[in-house]
């Protein structure tokens, strides 16, 4: 029998601060490539550079000084090639932990997509998160191409 998929949301304080005792695969979402060492290894890390925002077209646009960079569709490749490998091995990791800076839009947007693909009530993320509404479309649509 296989394991039951566990999705968790974190922020990048939980990632630091919390030790997972069991095996994990983690997304971590950061504006720049400054990430987290989480005190427990992931098995899989995916690292993701981009900004929350929900509209595509704010490329062009800076914020501080910063060009702003939204999340693209090769990056939701990437996440649907990694969640796929994870879902689909003969024993797969059954606790993936998505992980952005405050745990609230990003990373609540890829657990709710995981969610939703893989069958399960994604409108709990929904209720407890705000989901980045572009993350969690690209995601989605990405993990059913890739079914």
């Amino acid at each position: 029998m296989r394991p039951r998929l566990t999705l968790l949301v974190m922020s990048r304080e939980g990632i630091e601060t919390q030790a997972i005792t069991e095996e994990f695969s983690l997304v971590s979402i950061s504006d720049d490539t400054d990430f987290p060492t989480p005190p427990s290894k992931p098995l899989n890390w995916l690292k993701l550079t981009f900004h929350d925002v929900e509209v595509a077209r704010l490329s062009r646009c800076k914020f501080n000084g910063t060009k702003i960079k939204p999340f693209s569709l090769d990056q939701a490749d990437l996440v649907a090639d990694f969640i796929s490998l994870l879902c689909c091995r003969d024993n797969p990791a059954h606790r993936i932990v998505f992980q952005c800076e405050m745990g609230v839009s990003r990373s609540a947007a890829m657990a709710a997509a995981t969610a939703r693909h893989c069958g399960m009530n994604d409108l709990i993320y929904f209720e407890k998160h705000m989901p980045n509404r572009l993350v969690y479309r690209l995601v989605l649509e990405a993990l059913r191409l890739h079914s």
